[in-house]
């Protein structure tokens, strides 16, 4: 393979590389804001999974769920997961889920 070849085979790619990756960036990405909506919507959901866990277990608001027993209140018995990355804390019923970003907050409606 000739020098000019295998250049025009690397420029080649790279801008494969840049134009599919300009596809899947802008408006397909999330934005900071709607991250946070999707993380406390998936809160929202841990808190109504472990509000039906303790009804269905017979556990008072200080006990705290096991994930594993959460996975069967979840569409596809999976475990939401926060779209910043972040790591969520399923905590007792009666306290609030939170995730480890901390914009990412979810508070208990009274």
């Amino acid at each position: 393979m000739s020098k000019l070849t295998r250049n025009l085979l690397i420029v080649g790619l790279a801008l494969a590389v840049w134009g599919i990756s300009f596809l899947f960036t802008g408006e397909l990405s999330p934005t900071e804001d709607s991250t946070e909506e999707i993380c406390y919507a998936q809160l929202n959901e841990i808190q109504r999974a472990k509000l039906n866990w303790a009804k269905d277990y017979k556990q008072g608001p200080d006990a705290v769920p096991p994930a594993d027993q959460l996975l069967e209140y979840f569409p596809k018995h999976q475990m939401p997961h926060c779209p910043g990355m972040g790591k969520y804390f399923i905590n007792a019923v009666s306290n609030a889920p939170r995730c480890s970003i901390k914009t990412h907050v979810y508070q208990i409606k009274k």
